[in-house]
């Protein structure tokens, strides 16, 4: 959590390579804190769990995975098609984008 600064940095220092679509730099920089949202997984374990089975259980888990972030990049691949809006396929990569980054620099 103390280095979502740099990944958001990190992510804003290749603007140049993202093609110019819309909401895809928002949607990368917001996917590259996104991982980072175990926090609240663990502070939600702290109430049936000790604080060293909450961190082990919960942090750096289903949210810092490779199949996560396939995962989410399909549905709005598959919402897209759905609802024949562009759009979400654009916020879809841009999510992948930022979380792929976040997984691969911890």
């Amino acid at each position: 959590m103390a280095q979502a600064g740099l990944h958001t940095i990190f992510i804003y220092q290749f603007k140049r390579i993202f093609p110019a679509e819309r909401f895809l730099l928002p949607s990368a920089i917001f996917g590259a804190i996104l991982p980072d949202i175990d926090i609240l997984f663990v502070i939600t374990g702290l109430l049936f769990y000790s604080p060293i089975e909450s961190v082990t259980f919960f942090q750096r888990s289903i949210s810092h995975s490779y199949i996560t972030t396939a995962l989410i990049y399909l549905v709005f691949l598959f919402l897209s098609e759905l609802l024949k809006k562009p759009l979400l396929k654009s916020i879809g990569k841009g999510l992948f984008i930022g979380m792929l980054s976040h997984i691969v620099l911890d």
